[in-house]
């Protein structure tokens, strides 16, 4: 069972779980996962996924350990047993 954790800053709903658990009968894009999740919600897809379908430069992805930029992108492979975290980038000096 794949773990998606969503950072509460995404969160469109006031009593969003953080935590989501998915089942996937077997590998699958990180893109197509993502749109899975949002399921509907399309103020959650937008604050992730920009217009043109691409991870906003404020996101950061992680699948397992591995931020996802190093992995593909949204090509990267997610198996079931994967874990994914959506993040707020960060920065500063």
């Amino acid at each position: 069972m794949t773990k998606i954790y969503i950072h509460p800053q995404f969160h469109t709903a006031s009593k969003m779980a953080a935590e989501l658990q998915l089942e996937i009968p077997s590998e699958m894009k990180l893109g197509d996962l993502i749109r899975d999740v949002c399921g509907g919600d399309k103020r959650l897809l937008f604050k992730i996924l920009d217009e043109t379908g691409t991870i906003r430069p404020h996101v950061a992805i992680f699948v397992g350990n591995d931020h996802c930029k190093y992995l593909g992108g949204l090509d990267a492979n997610v198996a079931p047993s994967d874990d994914v975290s959506i993040y707020p980038a960060l920065s500063g000096g």
